[in-house]
């Protein structure tokens, strides 16, 4: 598995008056306002460090080598690349 840069995980949601903070022990990644679907947003975020890792891995585990003739494989192998390398911040920026 690869270094990671993020601030590592567990990350928990707490709410506060009129927001939902985003923490990892004592540091705040992240406050969103409280507003219809955004507590969906905050969950999605809490499990980035966990999501992180599970791409990692599969990763690491598609590149066993009896899948690599498989076009299927191939091809869901191309589309998971890209996406863990934004996490790391590298590649196309938005």
């Amino acid at each position: 598995m690869s270094d990671t840069k993020h601030t590592p995980g567990p990350w928990e949601i707490v709410e506060r008056k009129d927001t939902w903070n985003i923490k990892a022990g004592n540091r705040c990644i992240a406050r969103l306002q409280m507003k219809d679907g955004v507590l969906y947003d905050a969950n999605l975020i809490v499990a980035a460090p966990e999501l992180y890792e599970a791409l990692d891995l599969a990763l690491e585990l598609l590149c066993v080598p009896e899948h690599a003739r498989d076009a299927e494989w191939h091809e869901e192998y191309k589309t998971l690349v890209p996406v863990l390398a934004r996490a790391r911040g590298e590649g196309e920026k938005p």
